[in-house]
């Protein structure tokens, strides 16, 4: 089992433009771990974007009445 802190900074380092294979290498991961966090990392950014846009939606609109 990896930690969190492990995870967030392989993630950083992907996030920096490193390849996968270095970053599985260094953190002694596999490639599928690797996929797996960084599809997990999307989807929970795209759902505090959906988050965020609903909360300025709701701003907008009660700023119209």
């Amino acid at each position: 089992m990896y930690t969190r802190a492990l995870r967030t900074k392989a993630l950083r380092e992907y996030r920096k433009s490193k390849s996968v294979n270095e970053i599985c290498k260094d953190f002694n991961t596999s490639k599928s771990c690797m996929y797996s966090w960084i599809k997990l990392y999307s989807v929970k950014k795209m759902r505090v974007k959906a988050k965020n846009l609903h909360i300025s939606s709701l701003n907008f609109t009660s700023q119209i009445r």
